[in-house]
């Protein structure tokens, strides 16, 4: 009887440690998220100073010929633009899922003591 104990100790054991190590890789994660989701905000900002930057230097030319080259340019920086900001929601639902998910798991550990 006690040899059963101990096994069922162990494996409860080993049932816990695995379940943190999970908790501590989501929450990992959620944290690499979240320092992406920033980043994503500050490239934002840098591009957007960027492409002013270049379109007062271009227009500062007045060269009919680059007109062309900017709308190309334009049109290239507003898809970029929506790329990053397409990541930014993806990232932020991705949190959003870890988050639930870790909330779920210290609820469980709390109904089980």
């Amino acid at each position: 009887m006690k040899c059963m104990l101990e096994k069922l100790s162990l494996k409860s054991n080993n049932k816990t440690q695995q379940r943190q190590a999970i908790v501590d890789d989501l929450t990992m994660d959620k944290n690499i998220l979240t320092i992406s989701d920033s980043t994503s905000i500050v490239v934002i900002d840098k591009m957007t100073n960027l492409e002013q930057t270049v379109i007062q230097r271009w227009a500062a030319g007045a060269n009919p010929l680059v007109q062309n080259v900017l709308e190309k340019f334009e049109i290239r920086q507003k898809e970029r633009v929506n790329e990053i900001n397409n990541d930014r929601q993806l990232c932020l639902h991705l949190v959003n899922i870890l988050q639930s998910w870790l909330l779920f798991e210290q609820y469980e550990e709390r109904i089980k003591l």
